[in-house]
Protein backbone atom coordinates (compact mmCIF):
# COMPACT_ATOMS: atom_id res chain seq x y z
CA UNK A 1 0.00 0.00 0.00
CA UNK A 2 1.29 3.41 -1.33
CA UNK A 3 0.69 6.35 1.11
CA UNK A 4 1.90 10.18 1.24
CA UNK A 5 2.86 12.57 3.13
CA UNK A 6 2.67 16.42 1.48
CA UNK A 7 2.75 19.89 3.28
CA UNK A 8 2.14 22.96 1.42
CA UNK A 9 5.13 24.82 1.06
CA UNK A 10 3.49 27.40 -1.73
CA UNK A 11 -0.47 28.58 -2.94
CA UNK A 12 -0.35 26.24 -5.05
CA UNK A 13 2.27 23.93 -4.83
CA UNK A 14 2.25 20.72 -2.32
CA UNK A 15 5.41 18.52 -2.43
CA UNK A 16 5.41 14.91 -0.48
CA UNK A 17 6.78 11.46 0.41
CA UNK A 18 5.57 8.19 -0.94
CA UNK A 19 6.00 5.49 1.15
CA UNK A 20 5.05 1.53 1.18
CA UNK A 21 3.78 -0.24 3.20
CA UNK A 22 4.23 -4.15 2.88
CA UNK A 23 4.24 -5.38 6.57
CA UNK A 24 0.56 -6.40 7.80
CA UNK A 25 -2.08 -3.58 8.02
CA UNK A 26 -4.37 -6.81 7.44
CA UNK A 27 -2.29 -8.83 10.00
CA UNK A 28 -4.55 -10.39 12.42
CA UNK A 29 -4.23 -9.35 15.41
CA UNK A 30 -2.94 -5.85 13.79
CA UNK A 31 -0.02 -4.55 15.51
CA UNK A 32 1.06 -0.86 15.11
CA UNK A 33 4.99 -2.07 15.77
CA UNK A 34 4.98 -4.31 13.23
CA UNK A 35 4.15 -1.73 10.49
CA UNK A 36 7.08 -0.26 9.18
CA UNK A 37 7.32 2.40 6.23
CA UNK A 38 9.81 2.04 3.60
CA UNK A 39 10.32 5.63 1.33
CA UNK A 40 9.79 4.80 -2.16
CA UNK A 41 9.14 8.18 -3.80
CA UNK A 42 8.33 11.81 -4.13
CA UNK A 43 5.23 13.49 -5.55
CA UNK A 44 4.20 16.81 -6.28
CA UNK A 45 0.15 18.37 -6.86
CA UNK A 46 0.64 21.77 -8.19
CA UNK A 47 -3.07 23.26 -8.39
CA UNK A 48 -4.01 25.55 -11.71
CA UNK A 49 -7.40 26.29 -9.99
CA UNK A 50 -9.85 24.92 -6.61
CA UNK A 51 -11.27 22.57 -9.37
CA UNK A 52 -8.43 21.19 -11.25
CA UNK A 53 -3.99 19.89 -10.50
CA UNK A 54 -1.57 18.43 -11.55
CA UNK A 55 -0.49 14.66 -9.39
CA UNK A 56 3.59 14.37 -10.74
CA UNK A 57 4.88 11.59 -9.40
CA UNK A 58 8.17 9.37 -8.97
CA UNK A 59 7.87 5.98 -7.28
CA UNK A 60 10.60 3.38 -7.48
CA UNK A 61 11.82 5.28 -10.34
CA UNK A 62 8.61 5.33 -12.54
CA UNK A 63 7.77 8.47 -13.47
CA UNK A 64 4.12 9.87 -14.09
CA UNK A 65 2.09 12.91 -14.74
CA UNK A 66 -1.29 12.94 -13.95
CA UNK A 67 -4.35 15.71 -14.49
CA UNK A 68 -6.99 15.45 -11.88
CA UNK A 69 -10.29 17.39 -11.64
CA UNK A 70 -12.54 17.66 -9.25
CA UNK A 71 -15.70 16.05 -9.25
CA UNK A 72 -19.14 17.88 -8.12
CA UNK A 73 -21.81 15.36 -7.04
CA UNK A 74 -24.22 17.91 -5.52
CA UNK A 75 -24.58 21.54 -5.91
CA UNK A 76 -23.63 23.82 -5.49
CA UNK A 77 -20.12 21.77 -4.51
CA UNK A 78 -17.82 23.34 -1.80
CA UNK A 79 -16.14 25.94 -2.77
CA UNK A 80 -12.05 26.23 -2.15
CA UNK A 81 -9.63 28.40 -0.68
Amino acid sequence: MLSVTANKTAPTSTPGRCTDDRSGFNAVPFLPANIGLTPVGTLTLTFASGNSATFAYTVNGVVQTKQVTRQIFRTPGTFCQ
